[in-house]
């Protein structure tokens, strides 16, 4: 399914006639306005590894009819594709069917599966780099994981926009906590903002990706979810940028959570 610009437009007519309403309708009618998009990425990555499978599979049978027994390695290779698949499917289904549950939300595994997930997508793409720097454990916070896992996902998808034509693209995702906080950064060494964008980064429906590259609707997303948990967003000024490490950051989100009080003492 892929939403035309007729009906992406009336999506954004609906959505701008509740923004003054209740958050949660707010933010639902957003995730459905992405939805086509999303679908339309989640196909075109599946078609890659169920076509490689298809190969592996009619190599299978080739050396089957010749009598080769050394095919081990092409079945491990079609088990792979499989595995691949099934988690783009995991994706499209978390992200079409958000489950809505709140409960304990393990922010370490919600980091390792968002960056699994871009990690194949990456493959073998040897000028965009993925960089953590996140603890072996963080404190939970109560919360709907999708919509975790959806907002950290939107911030890496934004840093590897925003370094998809440069000779060496670095995408940072770190995190931290104290006593009182939880911190989240992403950062990329891409083209960074004008003041004129920075400005207006987080409203729905404004992008530089054009009509058709994005809906506009992704730091929006993502600004909805952390205050729906008490949490604060910015973007990084220039020396906060330069604390990150040496790669040059042009442009750097900052999510922070309270620590539940529980967790805290």
């Amino acid at each position: 399914m892929i939403i035309g610009e007729e009906t992406l437009s009336d999506f954004v007519k609906i959505l701008e006639q509740l923004s003054g309403e209740d958050n949660d309708r707010l933010l639902k009618v957003a995730r459905f306005a992405e939805l086509g998009m999303s679908a339309a990425a989640v196909i075109h990555e599946i078609r890659q590894p169920l076509t490689a499978l298809s190969m592996s599979l009619q190599l299978i049978l080739e050396n089957m009819r010749e009598g080769d027994v050394d095919i081990e390695s092409s079945v491990k290779d079609a088990v792979k594709l499989v595995s691949k698949t099934e988690m783009l499917l995991e994706r499209a289904r978390d992200f079409m069917s958000p489950t809505s549950e709140v409960a304990d939300v393990d922010l370490v595994d919600c980091i390792t599966k968002v960056l699994s997930a871009f990690q194949w997508q990456l493959g073998s793409n040897k000028k965009i780099k993925l960089k953590t720097h996140v603890p072996e454990k963080l404190p939970a916070i109560c919360a709907d994981r999708a919509q975790i896992e959806q907002m950290l996902a939107n911030l890496v998808a934004n840093g590897l926009d925003a370094v998809t034509d440069q000779d060496r693209g670095v995408v940072l995702l770190s995190a931290r906590t104290d006593e009182n906080n939880i911190e989240f950064v992403v950062a990329d060494n891409g083209v960074g903002m004008t003041d004129t964008v920075r400005a207006r980064a987080f409203e729905p429906f404004f992008s530089t990706k054009g009509e058709r590259n994005g809906t506009g609707l992704g730091l929006f997303i993502v600004s909805q979810i952390v205050s729906r948990y008490n949490g604060e967003y910015r973007l990084l000024d220039s020396d906060e940028l330069k604390q990150l490490d040496t790669e040059n950051y042009s442009t750097g989100v900052m999510l922070r959570f309270p620590v539940p009080e529980a967790k805290a003492e």
